[in-house]
């Protein structure tokens, strides 16, 4: 009997002297965000020398408030850290196709506000870009780390994204931005690799 005491009273120990995990530790899942833009030619312009230029923009969306649905798993976010370098695709570029101009803007809000709070444009035909198979590829090197630290604060942000520029073509394309991200969360949860 008193072995059986022993016996039951060591299992029920065990749970409180086994290897706690260090609370500061977290699990680590490499993610994309990303951000698909619709573009539109909206207006045509010719100089007195005859030269169209070709005016298109396109805004794109991203909510953090899709992952508050899941079982709170919003709240189990712990960071959200730059993980590589954001580009941005343009897609549908015809042959001698070229870019007058190209700007990107951002706002943010949140889940309470309804305009978004916009910040200073960014000229992204200053980064580094090649033409690949019909599509502009631009590395945007460290230009949107205040986006990422925004969303490190506050998860359930909205995130809008505004691209304008102007061409000698009609672009009627599709822009896509990739912010690779690394999300530290307090539980590992594939739903954070679907950004």
């Amino acid at each position: 009997m008193k072995f059986n005491f022993i016996l039951v009273f060591g299992i029920l120990l065990i749970p409180m002297v086994s290897c706690n995990k260090d609370e500061s530790s977290f699990y680590e899942t490499e993610s994309n965000l990303q951000i698909k833009i619709m573009m539109i030619t909206d207006e045509l312009t010719t100089d007195k020398s005859g030269t169209e230029d070709f005016h298109f923009s396109g805004e794109g969306t991203y909510s953090g408030i899709k992952l508050i649905n899941f079982e709170n798993h919003l709240y189990q976010i712990q960071n959200i850290k730059a993980h590589a370098e954001p580009v941005l695709s343009l897609s549908e570029i015809i042959h001698d196709g070229e870019f007058y101009s190209l700007t990107l803007q951002w706002g943010y809000k949140g889940a309470a506000e309804n305009e978004y709070r916009m910040q200073e444009s960014i000229d992204v035909l200053l980064f580094e870009h090649q033409v690949e198979e019909g599509k502009l590829i631009i590395e945007l090197d460290n230009a949107l780390v205040q986006l990422i630290n925004n969303l490190d604060k506050n998860p359930d942000n909205s995130i809008n994204v505004i691209l304008t520029g102007t061409s000698n073509f009609k672009f009627n394309g599709t822009a896509n931005l990739e912010i690779p991200v690394i999300v530290e969360s307090k539980t590992m949860n594939v739903r954070f690799e679907l950004f």
